[in-house]
């Protein structure tokens, strides 16, 4: 049997599932991305098992890419595991080095050609007059942001009062390789909310039971329009999500910042937040791995 991540653009396993047809070896590729079959993926060449994400994944194997339904199984995301042991603030705040007297908010970035400066600038403004002033924003730049940004200097010139860089990214001595799985649960388990124009990290957040601002409008330097992750199929469900704040009016987004103030300073209403994703992310009392084994175990059963 051959197991495969489901990662877009990915050349390699397109060949290795058209080798282990033509071999006759079973194959069961897992899927590890949110927005694999509705803007990156296709199943050109077919294996045994198809392991998603959640149910909403699964309609759209089986609807749009028209796929038996025996094919396909739901058994969630390995990368979503380090998330299921909740942490407290506290300890995740004393982990990264922040402060615990101070509300914080997440500022996700994205990779696309898109101008979070002058957002960044706007929220800055704000706190101590229209915002409370023991805000802080931890600004997450997306790694690999899109080479066309227009007008976009480096962070340090702006000068902010009250947004800093996340840790990670304002430790300039980092260790290269990547970043450690468990730092992701300690950033997002410190923050009070989270704001993004519709990274990934907006379904990491509410995930972990955190209130988000989505940011759903363009600016005015690129004609890459935000608007367009609005339509895509895998964004369609957080749309009514009672965790996630919609903002698609840039008039509006003072609003949207109060709003958020308020929402997060509300009684907890973690549990709830919770469990929105479950559409999106399948959790059960088993681990990944475990459902993962579960599917390799029936496949290999089968003639």
């Amino acid at each position: 049997i051959v197991i495969l991540p489901g990662g877009p653009f990915d050349p390699f396993g397109l060949d290795v599932m058209k080798c282990t047809k033509k071999l006759r070896i079973k194959s069961v590729m897992c899927v590890l991305n949110w927005d694999f079959f509705s803007n990156k993926g296709l199943l050109r060449a077919k294996p045994d098992i198809v392991c998603v994400l959640g149910q909403q994944m699964y309609e759209m194997v089986v609807g749009t890419h028209r796929t038996s339904r025996e094919k396909v199984k739901i058994i969630g995301v390995p990368q979503y595991e380090i998330y299921r042991k909740k942490i407290s603030m506290s300890d995740a705040r004393k982990h990264l080095g922040l402060p615990e007297d101070k509300k914080l908010w997440l500022f996700a970035g994205i990779g696309e050609p898109y101008d979070e400066m002058s957002i960044l600038t706007e929220i800055d403004r704000l706190i101590g007059t229209e915002l409370p002033s023991d805000i802080r924003v931890l600004y997450r730049p997306y790694p690999k942001k899109h080479t066309a940004r227009k007008n976009e200097r480096d962070f340090k010139e702006y000068k902010f009062k009250n947004i800093v860089l996340d840790p990670e990214n304002a430790n300039i001595a980092k260790k290269a390789g990547g970043t450690p799985i468990d730092y992701y649960a300690n950033l997002f388990y410190s923050v009070d909310a989270v704001i993004s124009p519709f990274s990934t990290m907006t379904l990491e957040a509410v995930f972990c039971g955190k209130p988000c601002l989505a940011i759903g409008f363009s600016d005015d330097l690129h004609e890459w329009k935000l608007e367009y992750a609005l339509v895509q199929d895998h964004v369609q469900p957080l749309l009514g999500w009672k965790s996630l704040l919609l903002c698609v009016d840039k008039s509006s987004f003072r609003n949207s910042l109060r709003a958020l103030v308020k929402i997060s300073d509300s009684p907890p209403i973690e549990n709830r937040i919770k469990e929105e994703p479950g559409y999106i992310i399948h959790t059960d009392n088993s681990s990944y791995s475990k459902r993962l084994f579960d599917v390799i175990s029936e496949v290999r059963s089968k003639p």
